[in-house]
């Protein structure tokens, strides 16, 4: 059950009776929810490494295929 809060001007924490769907302040939620929008992303450690292999992997083929290109233009200049 999700339960909205807010400070005071003391900075303390209080719970109001909003709704989670007009709260203004903060949105807190118990540990079942949490766990459950959690598992909805499912990142595990080799889906993080597939992605940043992946777009490291991309970045350097496309710096070495420029790097190709600039060879070639500068070969055809010197013809």
């Amino acid at each position: 059950m999700s339960i909205c809060v807010n400070f005071n001007q003391d900075g303390d924490l209080y719970s109001t009776i909003d709704t989670p769907e007009t709260c203004e302040g903060y949105l807190l939620i118990d540990q079942d929810e949490f766990s459950m929008s959690y598992a909805a992303f499912d990142i595990d450690p080799s889906s993080i490494t597939f992605a940043f292999g992946w777009g490291l992997a991309s970045v350097l083929v496309f710096w070495v295929a420029g790097y190709f290109v600039g060879v070639g233009i500068s070969l055809i200049r010197r013809l």
